[in-house]
């Protein structure tokens, strides 16, 4: 069973801070990310020009390309191969938009998407955050999510887990890697 696991959910429900929970707490590795938006701190993504970004991507070593709120991202090729092989051993995690899914045919892997409990822990968790001016954006994103949670199975494929952020980082990323663990046992 592959050990690539992509983290779908809307702009500021945690999943970076689940992600980094995971690596540190299991030794998980972290897809590397692209990006041309600069890092906030304690970020591990990659942040470069367009010039960069577009020879990366000439030199076909980026996988998933997406823009979003004026950056381009991507995830890097050998990773998410390394990461999506059966016999691999580690695992791999990722994060995704819910609108452009992870090809399943290319890069199998299991889905996790974290929702959070309300509107309203969204909006504390983006001024936590110190994102809040982006709480507009991702009020959006996260009404079209819940909107089609029933059909998030189907529009992502199996296996697909969907988990609800009870507030504890501990708690939701226990539950990701026990998840992780019984899938891989199939």
């Amino acid at each position: 069973m592959t050990m690539l696991i992509v983290v779908y959910g809307p702009s500021g429900v945690g999943k970076s801070v689940v992600m980094r929970r995971l690596v540190e707490a299991y030794g998980w590795r972290r897809v590397r990310t692209v990006s041309t938006r600069p890092n906030r701190c304690d970020e591990d993504r990659l942040s470069v020009s367009e010039a960069v970004f577009s020879a990366l991507q000439s030199d076909g070593r980026l996988a998933h390309i997406n823009y979003f709120y004026g950056h381009y991202y991507a995830s890097m090729v050998e990773d998410l191969v390394e990461g999506s092989k059966p016999e691999c051993k580690e695992k791999y995690v990722v994060d995704m938009s819910v609108e452009r899914p992870l090809p399943r045919d290319l890069f199998p892997h299991l889905a996790i998407v974290i929702l959070p409990r309300d509107e309203e822990q969204l909006r504390q968790q983006l001024r936590a955050a110190q994102r809040d001016a982006r709480e507009g954006e991702a009020l959006i994103e996260y009404r079209a999510i819940y909107i089609k949670r029933d059909k998030l199975q189907e529009r992502l494929g199996d296996p697909t887990i969907v988990l609800t952020n009870s507030g504890s980082v501990e708690a939701i990323t226990e539950q990701i890697s026990a998840t992780a663990g019984m899938v891989a046992k199939r």
